[in-house]
């Protein structure tokens, strides 16, 4: 189902005709369920350009000089950015929201993190020296603290030791009861041995006197509404393969804010879609909880994107004129399923071009380049489905390609959530190296568990007593890095996008990976988002614009989250 699109001019003039009535009259007779509200947001966070140049002294960094490559535009000029001394853009400052991000420096975290409550109480302690805390009556708590931890291998198995290297602490936002959840509502600090190494802050106050109450529909009321308006949905994927089981799994009223003006009370739909693999997809349906809302909530996060091509379609490269050599990405999404991976693609696409016209004007970076963007099949990946291993033309062709569908321990479907599916172990392997003359320098697998972390189970082509190293080992030729999740996660969650953003501006890819999962609007409270990276060791801090083919590892680095 798609997304009703609804003009900001739409919403402003709904939200003047609800808010002119009177609170006791707008309301008369009506008895909510519970004392619930729609409560107005500041426009920005209150954070201003002075905030982040402080951040930018406290953090040794210098701001980002106009390299001329772009006219300046009015976007141009309400972001500043701050970069470190190797060059990597480390501090994002947006004006016109006055959201803040400072990514840490992973190549330099070598010492063990602190303990948990302490990284607790030092990001607390450093937001208010700071003057970075600027919420007053507001429910705001320290929430999960994620742990970032790293390993080394070699290929004779010997394993180095896991260090804690990184705590995130999360602070929530609640009102009335109800978690807030959304773009605009969040607020992480980076916590390491040394203290405090990252910052993520888009959290708008409130405009106080903008509570409004409303009434609120039951949850059985939800339930019929979710039945009325996706059962053909859900029966639409259990149809598509037989194997497939549709079903609702949770249920949850939240505050929920889109990065518009208002927070209201939401009903989030969590679907599961299962099959006998064990493969599951997660998909968020949300329905407004209240009849009187001044935002439309659409059903589904993003509306429907463009389609991918088949892999028979045109070519998609443009002639560069002059000028360096452009950094080329690959797109390939899963067939014969939910529009949401194609949406999810779509916004990996914007957010890495978005991020480059960014890099380009500061740091003077080549352009990115979408080359392919096509309908997943095996044979681009390794031989398959009657055709022999073409990837040499395909993600053999590409210096970053995203990869989105189903998946396992070291597997990946590419149609629906069983079939044609790539087997890690036997992809013979990519970049400089692999004999085919390969471009590959990074992949991200934009799917469930594909990469495992030591202590995981053992699930699907990872068996015992293979160590989580064993499959990179092969497909290592001249790449640098892969990126992805050890759980499952969230379709079309917003991570694609933050982080190719990032990327795109020229900032690290692995902390780039682990800031976008760690602050998914949807965080980890359902056990899910964890994300993993397998690097060469000691390249920590390469940048997608790091292209060049490194020799066969002789030493690798998983990096991976957990509670």
């Amino acid at each position: 189902m798609k997304a009703v699109r609804f003009t900001l001019l739409t919403v402003v003039m709904l939200f003047q005709g609800f808010a002119m009535l009177p609170a006791n009259l707008a309301f008369a007779n009506q008895t909510p369920e519970r004392k619930l509200a729609v409560y107005e947001l500041e426009p920005r966070t209150g954070l201003s350009l002075a905030d982040a140049m402080r951040v930018s002294r406290l953090m040794n960094l210098v701001p980002a000089e106009d390299r001329g490559q772009e006219s300046a535009s009015t976007s141009l000029k309400s972001t500043a950015v701050f970069r470190d001394k190797s060059g990597k853009a480390r501090l994002i400052f947006r004006e016109d929201t006055g959201s803040l991000e400072l990514l840490p420096e992973l190549a330099e975290v070598r010492e063990q993190a602190r303990p948990s409550q302490e990284a607790i109480r030092l990001a607390q302690q450093w937001l208010r020296q700071n003057e970075l805390w600027r919420l007053e009556g507001e429910e705001l708590k320290a929430g999960e603290v994620t742990t970032l931890t790293r390993q080394e291998f070699t290929p004779k198995g010997k394993a180095g030791e896991q260090v804690d290297a990184l705590r995130t602490v999360h602070f929530i936002r609640y009102l009335d009861g109800l978690r807030v959840y959304g773009p605009t509502s969040g607020l992480t600090v980076d916590v390491g041995e040394k203290g405090v190494l990252g910052v993520f802050s888009t959290l708008r106050p409130l405009i106080k006197a903008r509570r409004v109450p409303v009434e609120v529909m039951s949850q059985e009321e939800a339930r019929e509404e979710f039945t009325r308006r996706f059962s053909s949905e859900m029966h639409q994927w259990s149809r598509s393969n037989p194997e497939y089981r549709a079903e609702l799994a949770s249920v949850d009223l939240i505050y929920y804010e889109q990065g518009l003006r208002f927070i209201q009370p939401v009903y989030r739909f969590m679907v599961r879609v299962t099959n006998t693999h064990g493969t599951v997809g997660n998909y968020i349906r949300l329905l407004a909880a209240s009849r009187q809302s001044p935002e439309l909530i659409p059903s589904r996060v993003h509306p429907a994107q463009a389609a991918p091509l088949s892999p028979k379609g045109r070519d998609l490269r443009k002639e560069v004129a002059g000028g360096p050599d452009p950094i080329d990405y690959g797109m390939y999404v899963v067939r014969n399923d939910s529009s949401d991976w194609v949406d999810d693609a779509w916004e990996f696409h914007e957010g890495f071009d978005s991020g480059n016209f960014f890099g380009r004007f500061f740091f003077g970076l080549p352009p990115t380049q979408m080359t392919q963007y096509y309908w997943n099949y095996q044979w681009l990946w390794e031989a398959g489905g009657g055709q022999p291993d073409l990837s040499q033309y395909f993600v053999g062709e590409v210096n970053f390609a995203i990869i989105e569908g189903h998946g396992l321990q070291w597997w990946i479907s590419t149609s629906g959530n069983c079939c044609d599916v790539i087997d890690l172990p036997k992809i013979a392997g990519y970049g400089g190296f692999n004999g085919k003359n390969g471009l590959t320098d990074y992949i991200v697998w934009k799917s469930c568990s594909v990469i495992p972390a030591p202590g995981d189970p053992y699930g699907t082509d990872y068996q015992s007593p293979a160590t989580p190293f064993d499959v990179w080992w092969t497909i290592f030729q001249g790449m640098r890095g892969t990126y992805g999740f050890r759980t499952e996660m969230w379709i079309d969650d917003d991570i694609s996008q933050s982080f190719a953003f990032n990327v795109g501006l020229g900032a690290a890819n692995l902390a780039s990976w682990f800031h976008a999962t760690d602050n998914c609007k949807w965080d980890h409270s359902s056990g899910m988002e964890y994300g993993s990276a397998v690097l060469v060791s000691g390249h920590e801090g390469d940048r997608a614009y790091d292209s060049a083919a490194l020799p066969r590892p002789g030493s690798l680095t998983i990096w991976w989250q957990h509670p």
